[in-house]
């Protein structure tokens, strides 16, 4: 009833505010019902639609994560991407799984759009100690290239924007010799690699 009024036009229950209100109350045992109403609200206001999983509640808090991270990521992968970035930083969820799937979404969103994303991708590698580096230098793969599982699309890694991303890898395997290469010769930068 709260989207049929809320979808109407001009109605005393328009709009996805009752639907969002709602649907932060539910408890974390009715994920289901959470999931197949809070796409329309998400969809006609992703602000407003994004509160049912982000305002401080404990109810918003134990949504099961894995759950509400698929069914964001097939809406919008950025709306998935700041529910992480929530989770981390606001709740600081230290689970692996959760950084190492940031880190993936953020090198999905490289492929498109370098300058946004690089900066976060890269802090995110220097700063989190909850993932994998070996995992992440997999895909940083041998050959020069990388490939996002959900797209797979390919990128060149001889592109400088990667060097950095490697030899942050390389050091928090304690392979500092080739972190050392990657900043002396490759990205010409001292500084760094006195770090």
């Amino acid at each position: 009833l709260l989207q049929r009024f809320g979808q109407t036009e001009n109605g005393p229950l328009s709009g996805p505010t009752r639907t969002v209100a709602y649907l932060q109350n539910l408890p974390p045992d009715q994920i289901d019902l959470v999931i197949e109403f809070g796409e329309w609200p998400i969809r006609a206001n992703h602000e407003l639609g994004m509160e049912i999983f982000l305002t401080d509640t404990e109810n918003a808090e134990t949504l099961p994560r894995p759950r509400v991270l698929g069914f964001l990521e097939k809406i919008d992968t950025t709306l998935a991407i700041h529910y992480l970035e929530h989770a981390i930083n606001e709740w600081n969820d230290m689970t692996p799984d959760i950084h190492q799937r940031l880190l993936i979404l953020y090198l999905g969103q490289l492929t498109s759009n370098k300058g946004e994303w690089k900066d976060k991708f890269l802090t995110m590698l220097k700063e989190s100690e909850q993932y994998s580096p070996a995992k992440m230098l997999d895909r940083l793969d041998r050959e020069g290239m990388f490939s996002t599982a959900h797209t797979g699309q390919y990128s060149s890694l001889s592109d400088p924007n990667f060097y950095e991303a490697r030899a942050i890898l390389f050091s928090k395997m304690g392979q500092h010799r080739q972190a050392l290469e990657i900043y002396v010769f490759k990205l010409e930068d001292h500084e760094k690699a006195e770090e």
